[in-house]
């Protein structure tokens, strides 16, 4: 977030939104079943939605990592893409910084 932002207060409610959001949608709060099925759809989105869904299987059905196989794929490609993200703006971070 510290390279995409301007300033701090926007990073304050671009990280609230994303955070709660997030949580919201994925699951976190109230079983993703209760949900309508439209927004259950744009929940599968999210990588909370699918790091509680490999949780689930983990603790509720004893699985292991071949179990969650999907899940993990799922994760990784989420936290590449923002490590992608974040290197793409760090040149533009470095030169705010500097003014």
């Amino acid at each position: 977030m510290a390279v995409i932002v301007r300033t701090e207060n926007m990073e304050v409610a671009i990280t609230l939104i994303l955070a709660l959001g997030g949580v919201l949608l994925g699951g976190l709060w109230m079983p993703v079943e209760f949900i309508p099925e439209v927004v259950q759809n744009i929940s599968k989105a999210l990588p909370q939605y699918w790091a509680l869904q490999g949780y689930k299987e983990v603790i509720l059905s004893d699985g292991g990592v071949s179990d969650i196989w999907l899940n993990l794929i799922i994760l990784i490609v989420a936290g590449v893409a923002g490590g992608i993200l974040a290197l793409v703006s760090y040149p533009r971070f470095l030169r705010q910084s500097r003014s």
